[in-house]
């Protein structure tokens, strides 16, 4: 019996070499050899905006069944961290990638001196900032891959990852976009693509068709939204996670990829909501497949670590609560004619990803000929379209300039290109400080002085340093936290003149919050869960996680791996092994599809 058991385990196991070689070993022959070795290595998969309690309820809802099974089975420990402020994308990951944020203010700011809006959105203003960022620093995916995300980390192959559109294309290096598309689709990840496409497609139709019946709930839905979401939710995720199989099939050594689509229906629907958490599903359903590689490819030891970057907060937006925008309102306190550009982008649930795809269909588009190019552009110049609705004069000079950042605002005067103190700001405009700092929906006004950085509230003027500046932040948790990222943001020369902080525990709810945007939810402020992400891990590097408690923690943790010496005994075979038929390890408990 134990004879025949062990020869049907063989039979599986032969199989399933035949099967990943065929699967991934085209793809994996056309990039360059990652590093030799048996250094253990780490797969990143990070769900953007997932806050800690909001993954608890996907778990306890069944929204999550995969990392639920981990974390029941006790080969998984899920840990809350501090994102800090500004709690945004492109903050926390500059800290997780480079272990600095130093002049990242906000995912939007304004130049004074050269009096360009920066949007955290367009690749060449990425690529500059992580320019800045990376000098004289390690990058945490040096010699790896980077997938959807703000910046590259340092890695060798990116796709849709803003700070290296065109530069590091995995596109690319495989030989161009037809010769991908073709590995990509295998008869069983044909069918799926398709079956998802028509059911987002239907899901995004019945929702507009419920928008003449519900248009308090569903009235920010565009018309081509259904389009969309196909392409962002469902081609966007299964090529990354695609391209993610491929790298752990073939041993690169650090793997960073980051899923989006939860914090964009979260800001249209709410953390909790039921489209934000069966997002968290279909996420489920990807960390399940790429464990499952990590698990039974040979080639490398991998680490996985699931985590997010920020959480989100319930929000009432400032123009909805009070009737003018925060730009608006500034003009109406100040005693003189000014000119006010406020400016941004409208949150949408697929503006990020469309236009990340379409700068990859861009580079491709360059490459092609003929009708394959034509096509491209097409498609291209529609993802562009849809994701852009920046204003074209960026340039333009005006008295005021306001940037949101969800319920974080930077507040420019362009009567200096330096940045004001008080002292300037009461010459120019008599008394506004105070003003500012009495409207119910401002919680911080924040601003440079001569004895320092101030905070100023409605129940006083607070020194922005510890033992002082937590008053300002009477009943939120980690205040001197606060306190201290406050400080280090107004001493940044790209922060505004200044810092604007929405209030919190908005209406007596704790879990509520004003926000400059118009949102269901936010982050980038304080208040609520949009602080506190979570992290959790398998695998030998799980212990470390204990210790994190922000997210140059994370960046000190994934920067060790490349400084561990070589495992003296391998645990994995080679891919020279693997596919002359060598036998694996068994991969007990393993479930769910293939692909």
């Amino acid at each position: 019996m134990n004879v025949l058991v062990r020869k049907l385990i063989d039979l599986y196991q032969s199989l399933m070499r035949w099967y990943y070689s065929w699967r991934y070993g085209p793809v994996a022959r056309q990039l360059e050899s990652p590093p030799e070795g048996e250094r253990r290595g780490f797969v990143a998969i990070q769900i953007d905006g997932l806050g800690h309690a909001a993954l608890l309820e996907a778990v306890t809802r069944g929204y999550a069944p995969y990392l639920a099974g981990l974390m029941r089975s006790g080969e998984a420990e899920v840990f809350r961290w501090f994102a800090g402020i500004p709690s945004t994308t492109p903050v926390v990951q500059a800290k997780i990638m480079f272990g600095t944020g130093y002049d990242v203010p906000g995912f939007r700011w304004y130049e004074k001196e050269s009096g360009r809006a920066i949007v955290c959105k367009v690749p060449a203003v990425m690529d500059e900032v992580q320019q800045r960022l990376s000098a004289g620093r390690r990058g945490a995916l040096e010699g790896g891959a980077s997938y959807t995300n703000m910046f590259d980390g340092g890695a060798s192959v990116s796709l849709f990852t803003l700070a290296a559109i065109g530069r590091t294309s995995l596109i690319e290096k495989v030989g161009g976009l037809p010769r991908f598309l073709i590995m990509l689709f295998s008869p069983l990840r044909v069918a799926r693509i398709l079956a998802l496409s028509v059911w987002t497609y239907l899901a995004g139709v019945w929702r507009q068709l419920s928008a003449l019946f519900w248009p308090s709930k569903f009235s920010r839905l565009g018309f081509l939204s259904p389009f969309f979401h196909v392409l962002t939710d469902v081609v966007v995720r299964e090529v990354e996670t695609f391209a993610v199989l491929v790298d752990v099939y073939r041993g690169v050594p650090y793997i960073y990829a980051n899923y989006s689509s939860y914090d964009a229906w979260a800001h249209s629907f709410g953390p909790e909501d039921t489209y934000a958490l069966r997002s968290v599903r279909a996420i489920d359903r990807q960390v399940q497949q790429i464990d499952r590689m990590r698990r039974r490819r040979g080639g490398r030891p991998y680490d996985l670590f699931v985590l997010s970057d920020h959480g989100q907060t319930p929000s009432v937006p400032f123009e909805t609560a009070f009737g003018v925008s925060l730009g608006q309102f500034i003009d109406s306190r100040i005693e003189q004619p000014t000119r006010t550009d406020e400016s941004m982008t409208e949150v949408g649930q697929s503006g990020g990803s469309s236009s990340l795809l379409g700068y990859e269909v861009g580079v491709a588009e360059a490459r092609l000929k003929g009708l394959p190019s034509e096509a491209a552009r097409t498609l291209r110049e529609s993802l562009e379209a849809h994701g852009t609705d920046e204003p074209t004069d960026l340039s333009r000079r005006t008295d005021i300039v306001v940037r949101n950042s969800g319920p974080l605002s930077h507040v420019y005067f362009n009567v200096s290109e330096a940045p004001m103190s008080l002292k300037s700001l009461e010459a120019v405009y008599p008394g506004l400080v105070p003003r500012l700092a009495a409207h119910p929906g401002i919680g911080v006004v924040g601003l440079r002085s001569a004895a320092g950085p101030l905070l100023v509230t409605t129940t006083g003027t607070y020194l922005c340093e510890p033992g002082n500046g937590e008053g300002a932040f009477a009943g939120l948790p980690d205040a001197g936290r606060l306190v201290e990222d406050t400080r280090m943001l107004l001493s940044y020369p790209h922060s505004g003149d200044l810092v604007l902080l929405g209030q919190w525990d908005w209406w007596g709810r704790s879990d509520l919050v004003v926000t400059f945007e118009h949102q269901r939810s936010t982050h980038g402020g304080v208040g609520g869960e949009q602080c506190y992400p979570f992290i959790l891990g398998v695998g030998e590097g799980s212990p470390a996680l204990v210790e994190v408690r922000g997210p140059t923690d994370i960046y000190e943790l994934l920067v060790s791996y490349q400084e561990r010496p070589q495992a003296e005994e391998p645990t994995a075979v080679s891919q020279e092994a693997w596919e002359s038929g060598a036998r694996l390890p068994a991969a007990d408990g393993l479930t769910g599809q293939e692909e």
